[in-house]
């Protein structure tokens, strides 16, 4: 019975705190997260101990992450993904690029390795899906023709988000059972792991679409609630079995059911249930930012809030932009997505312990409050601030970038359903699709190499070999002729996308193609920026050779120079004068 009590202490105690941050955001005009943040920060163990039950704080946060990953696999499907279009991809992929590594480079000025860095990256890469709805429906924003743009990137990044935790807490796992991080086995258990997940979801996908008639037969509200509730246990128990976060498995089986006709219906009916959760989850959050902590790593705090709201409010601006929006709907899209998401803070809790010496979780906390509310305070004068960006402009710089508009709408128009580029791209992936199997195949092979085979050297023809590296070239040499299939048919989607700035006709061929040229070559300067640091503890090479990542840097900056002079003359022999909008 004592149990019984403190459940019901704590379940009233934590109803108490989200009313009282409820009033709190009210009264500041602010959205309801911020108020439930400082309201858990202020009433929490570290500050006046009124909640102090860190059990049943634990237990309401991680059940109030599942439901708050429900709902958003509920409203926001992966088939969505497919239809979302390329100016969706491009702009999401923009977007997390840049805010991945701006987020590592923080890392690196904090003095932090690698994997700290990683950490800190993945954490930074994502906006507020949760904040940003509220803040463009509070400022009446929702309208604005960007806005169907805007959900499909936020669900581009949630479901990036889904795949970083996944890795994450495989992670954690490993470094529970283990003491050490693997890097090949761990990303062979993580794939492996995320393969289990993917085929539970396609199977239970289709077994719904077969049951269909009959889930539509008994639909009443009791009914959907308790499968939407057992949809929601068992995938998140599904994840848990195999070292995956809970809020996985939550995220998919609110997927699942989006793919049903009875998505509004089961949407209505969860809504309550995720409301009241998801602001227990937010209160946890709360509870256990430790103001002391802030007091110390102020320093910090402002670095990481402002790195992500500068990197966001210079990454959105321009990729809005150039989807065809005027820059007033750019800034509006900027100043509304300059907000650390709730993902962030998951990642956060299970990536905590690979960055020493910080509290990652007490910053990411209060720079989502920090940026939350410069961000409301940014949508409430933007239109003061659109006009100001517009007089500083001149005319013929306005000209210029409408012009670099209609050129990108142009060139990504390619890319659409009806565009030349997409039957290269159906043939990349129907080569993919051939060799799936095999590649499967091999990547099961080496999972088990890598846990299953000893570690004694082999000797051959007197030369020592571990087991693994040998299963590793068999692995490619089996898989070698369809890894040249899947080049040849690359080769041929490259030669697409430099056809798709040259049919335009805005510039020359030989412009056209050295500008496809530079933007692959920029991305992959940018992977290998990304694993420098890894190569170089790989090979136990000394420290000063952590300074050569000068070199891609510096190319990657005269590869963007060139970028830039190629655009400038491509917009520059274009016919003069675009009407639009600026």
């Amino acid at each position: 019975m004592q149990l019984l009590d403190q459940f019901f202490l704590s379940f009233g105690t934590l109803s108490i705190v989200a009313l009282f941050g409820a009033f709190l955001s009210n009264r500041w005009r602010q959205p309801t997260v911020v108020g439930l943040l400082i309201a858990g920060m202020v009433l929490g163990p570290h500050a006046l101990g009124i909640v102090s039950n860190s059990d049943f704080v634990q237990l309401f946060a991680e059940f109030g992450a599942a439901m708050l990953l429900f709902s958003i696999g509920v409203e926001f499907s992966l088939s969505k993904i497919l239809n979302s279009g390329m100016r969706s991809l491009v702009t999401a992929s923009v977007i997390l690029g840049g805010l991945f590594l701006v987020g590592y480079e923080i890392g690196v000025i904090l003095g932090l390795d690698y994997l700290p860095s990683l950490a800190i990256a993945a954490c930074l890469s994502f906006s507020s899906t949760t904040i940003f709805v509220r803040l463009m429906q509070q400022y009446k924003l929702m309208e604005e023709p960007q806005v169907p743009l805007l959900i499909s990137v936020l669900v581009i990044e949630d479901i990036v988000a889904v795949a970083f935790m996944a890795f994450f807490s495989s992670l954690g796992a490993e470094t529970s059972q283990t003491g050490h991080m693997p890097i090949f086995d761990l990303l062979l258990s993580v794939l492996f792991s995320l393969a289990v997940m993917g085929v539970a979801y396609l199977v239970l996908r289709a077994l719904f679409k077969r049951l269909r008639p009959f889930i539509i037969s008994f639909k009443s509200e009791e009914n959907l609630i308790l499968l939407s509730m057992g949809l929601c246990v068992l995938f998140a128990l599904l994840a848990s079995s195999i070292g995956l976060s809970p809020s996985i498995g939550a995220f998919l089986a609110g997927s699942t059911m989006a793919g049903l006709s009875i998505r509004d219906e089961v949407e209505r009916l969860v809504a309550p249930f995720s409301l009241a959760f998801s602001s227990f989850f937010f209160i946890s959050i709360g509870l256990l930012v430790s103001p002391a902590v802030l007091a110390v790593q102020w320093p910090v705090v402002l670095l990481v809030s402002a790195g992500f709201m500068l990197a966001s409010f210079a990454l959105v601006v321009p990729a809005v932009f150039l989807s065809g929006f005027s820059a007033r709907q750019a800034i509006v899209s900027a100043s509304a997505m300059m907000v650390v998401g709730e993902f962030s803070l998951l990642m956060a809790r299970q990536a905590d312990p690979l960055v020493p010496g910080l509290d990652l979780f007490t910053i990411l906390s209060a720079s989502m409050m920090i940026t939350t509310l410069v961000s409301s305070l940014m949508l409430s004068r933007v239109n003061s601030v659109a006009d100001n960006i517009r007089d500083a402009c001149s005319r013929s710089s306005r000209s210029r970038l409408c012009r670099l508009r209609d050129y990108t709408m142009a060139v990504l128009s390619e890319f659409e359903q009806e565009g030349a580029l997409r039957t290269h791209a159906r043939s990349t992936f129907a080569a993919l699709r051939r060799n799936l199997t095999l590649f499967a195949v091999v990547a099961f092979g080496l999972w088990l190499s890598r846990r299953w085979l000893g570690t004694n050297a082999l000797q051959i023809s007197g030369y020592s070999m571990h087991p693994s590296t040998l299963v590793l070239v068999l692995a490619v040499l089996v898989s070698a002729p369809a890894l040249l299939d899947v080049l040849k048919e690359l080769r041929l989607l490259g030669g697409a996308v430099s056809a798709a700035f040259i049919r335009n006709r805005f510039g020359e061929e030989r412009t056209a193609k050295r500008m496809a040229f530079d933007f692959l070559l920029l991305v992959g300067l940018a992977l290998l920026v990304l694993l420098h640091p890894l190569a170089i503890d790989l090979m136990a090479l000394p420290d000063i050779f952590h300074w050569s990542i000068i070199i891609p840097i510096s190319a990657m900056l005269l590869v963007v120079g060139d970028m830039l002079s190629m655009l400038h003359l491509l917009v520059a022999k274009k016919a003069a004068g675009s009407g639009a909008e600026f």
